[in-house]
């Protein structure tokens, strides 16, 4: 049984470890002012899914504007950043 004890206690604290390094900070869920207390896995999910919103939205708007298709209320410009990818993608679905 002691064996069990610190098998348990052992993976316990190495889990508890993974989740303050890699997933997010170790607190309550309640905010230390203007800090980023996000993990590296949660901050490299983040920068991966807006790069894809980017990716998707400056396509889109190449496919629009090439076919000529769906173009009413159509921006001058190509998105740039997430922001207005994001207000691109609102503003045409």
């Amino acid at each position: 049984d002691k064996y069990d004890y610190m098998l348990a206690v052992v993976s316990g604290t190495i889990a508890g470890f993974i989740d303050i390094f890699f997933v997010g900070a170790g607190n309550d869920g309640k905010k230390r002012g203007q800090i980023d207390e996000r993990g590296q896995i949660s901050k490299a999910a983040d920068t991966g899914f807006n790069l894809v919103v980017l990716r998707y939205a400056k396509f889109d708007y190449r496919m629009r504007r090439t076919t000529g298709k769906g173009t009413k209320n159509f921006p001058t410009n190509e998105p740039q950043n997430i922001y207005e990818a994001v207000h691109y993608l609102e503003m045409q679905y």
